[in-house]
């Protein structure tokens, strides 16, 4: 849409406007000044014609006390006394009646002038102030007009470049949306990914918390049989001990005793010293399997808490795992969902803009200006 005005009758710019108010104001204070100077000139002259006929005044009165001084000296007679006597005071009177019309009459055009120039003062003070004050209503509205003409053109062109910035984005909407489908492809089979990875997860540490309980339900069981064992053993131990400890006594009663083997005896004696020696083994056989006991006892000890320290290793890595596997999928979900945003906006988007410009008739200038057909964006 052209925004540019050209015909005959535009009014020049406001500051063009202001210059030739302020030329017109200059003029009439320059009239007023020479009104002013000449109402001063025809004052000061009929102030010397004021001057100038009480001069004369003054030397009439003159005259008319030397005539009377002349009459009172009584040297006019006859004729002479008629013409300079009463004819001269009446003349006299006549003049100055004259003057004294003329001076009222100088003075009464001097207010009457003083009251004009007065009146002419005001009403060009008068004039002045309303022109100005209509001059300056005129550029205020004006300038109003101006302002609302520029905003209108303003909104507008932000119109004009909102739709050719929707016609761009809707001649690469397609592209836009073809990239933005296909990431939101890669993202769900990036997804589908991480959930597989996330079921694979939890199973491995579903496995590995069973197969800990197993572990440690063994190794309980395993502890329990070895403490049953080792009490059985320790009680076969103890029991071997009470024998051994009875033989010794009854050998060293044997041997303490000093009694001459009678011929009867004989076969007492040795059976003793083989139940004695019988005794000695089974008394060092009896250690040994203790010393083997304990050193399976510890073996067991040792061999559960290294199972049960490596399972839960394994379930701590299993655990980090799930932890790095959760975190993965919380970001790709972040990020599909920031696309799936992006994406309902774009089209969103381009709805508006069809909405839009669905209705808009470009105009080709290759073809004399005829209207093509309606092109939707």
């Amino acid at each position: 849409m052209p925004a540019t005005l050209v015909s005959a009758g535009v009014k020049p710019p406001v500051h063009e406007q202001i210059v030739e108010l302020q030329n017109k104001i200059q003029l009439l204070e320059g009239d007023r000044k020479a009104f002013y100077e000449s109402s001063q000139w025809t004052i000061k002259k009929n102030r010397e014609s004021i001057s100038g006929l009480r001069q004369e005044n003054k030397k009439l009165h003159k005259k008319l006390s030397d005539i009377l001084a002349v009459r009172s000296l009584g040297g006019w007679q006859g004729e002479q006394s008629l013409v300079y006597g009463p004819g001269a005071i009446e003349f006299i009177s006549h003049r100055i009646c004259e003057k004294s019309n003329r001076l009222n009459d100088l003075k009464h055009q001097v207010e009457v002038r003083k009251r004009r120039l007065e009146e002419l003062q005001y009403k060009a003070k008068v004039q002045e102030a309303r022109g100005f004050q209509e001059t300056l209503r005129r550029l205020e509205n004006q300038l109003e007009k101006a302002r609302l003409k520029m905003e209108e053109a303003e909104h507008i062109t932000s119109l004009y470049r909102q739709l050719k910035a929707h016609m761009q984005e809707s001649l690469m909407a397609q592209t836009q949306l073809d990239a933005l489908e296909a990431e939101i492809l890669r993202l769900q089979h990036e997804l589908q990914g991480l959930r597989v990875m996330n079921t694979e997860a939890q199973a491995t540490r579903d496995a590995a918390r069973e197969q800990l309980l197993l572990q440690e339900d063994g190794v309980y069981q395993e502890r329990h049989m070895r403490e049953l064992k080792l009490m059985e053993l320790k009680k076969q131990a103890e029991e071997r001990r009470a024998q051994n400890e009875r033989a010794e006594r009854r050998q060293h009663l044997l041997t303490t005793i000093n009694l001459t083997p009678l011929p009867e005896s004989g076969a007492t004696f040795q059976q003793l010293q083989q139940l004695t020696e019988q005794n000695e083994e089974a008394l060092v056989r009896l250690r040994a399997e203790e010393e083997a006991l304990e050193a399976e006892l510890q073996d067991l000890t040792y061999s559960g808490e290294t199972r049960v320290t490596g399972a839960q290793r394994l379930l701590e890595e299993l655990r980090a795992h799930l932890r790095q596997e959760e975190t993965r999928r919380d970001a790709a979900k972040g990020r599909l969902d920031k696309v799936m945003r992006v994406l309902l906006a774009a089209q969103a988007g381009v709805e508006h803009l069809a909405s839009r410009v669905q209705h808009i008739q470009l105009v080709s200038e290759r073809e004399g200006g005829r209207p093509l057909a309606g092109h939707q964006g």
